[in-house]
């Protein structure tokens, strides 16, 4: 039997061989990296949660912006059609108050109409409206009559226009056409509201305009 020397029997008392020692020294799986998956799975949900509350909060932003600019769209159109309605009933007047003379021809209508007594009528319909815009009176040829805007007129003509071309040729029964021209008056484009006078019989004996100038 081998001899056991003093040494070794204190290792042996003091808890086995050097490997086990050694293995014993060797730090071990501590809850540090279990703590760090967690604090990695949080970020994650935290990161989560706030992108999925931002793209809600922008789908109700963008739903609220819509919904004014749907209503802003809506106002706006209602003004629009009330100025509009507001624009032509001047027209429709002067009409009106043309077609009670019993004006037999085209040639009564122009010397008719072309006089200073249609003029002073012109202007106190439009100084009467909302907006202060000029009505001029054209004959059957497209010949200025008349103008609320000035007296004596200057010799200008629509006959080239389409919306003139279209009443004069019959091609329409719309009592109204707008179309978009040169002014003749200032030097800028212009939307023309142009409405047509007819005789009892509905013959075309000339017609109204009134401009809108951008």
């Amino acid at each position: 039997m081998r001899r056991v020397s003093f040494r070794e029997y204190l290792q042996r008392e003091e808890g086995g061989s050097t490997e086990d020692i050694a293995s014993s020294a060797r730090p071990g799986r501590g809850p540090i990296p279990a703590l760090a998956l967690c604090g990695g799975v949080l970020v994650i949900a935290i990161a989560v949660a706030t992108a999925m509350a931002v793209y809600a909060s922008r789908d109700r932003a963008v739903s609220a912006a819509k919904r004014e600019l749907e209503n802003s769209a809506l106002l706006v159109s209602r003004h629009f059609d009330q100025v509009l309605t507001d624009f032509i009933f001047v027209q429709k007047a002067i009409a009106a108050e043309i077609e009670l003379e019993q004006i037999d021809s085209p040639d009564e209508f122009r010397e008719k109409m072309g006089t200073h007594f249609i003029h002073r009528m012109l202007a106190s319909k439009v100084t009467a409206s909302r907006e202060l815009v000029g009505v001029t009176l054209w004959s059957a040829d497209g010949q200025l009559l008349n103008a609320s805007q000035q007296w004596p007129v200057a010799r200008r003509s629509v006959a080239q226009r389409e919306y003139f071309r279209t009443f004069k040729s019959g091609r329409t029964d719309k009592p109204y056409l707008i179309e978009l021209v040169a002014s003749q008056f200032v030097d800028r484009r212009t939307i023309v509201f142009a409405h047509r006078i007819n005789s009892a019989q509905s013959e075309f004996f000339g017609l109204l305009t009134r401009a809108l100038t951008s």
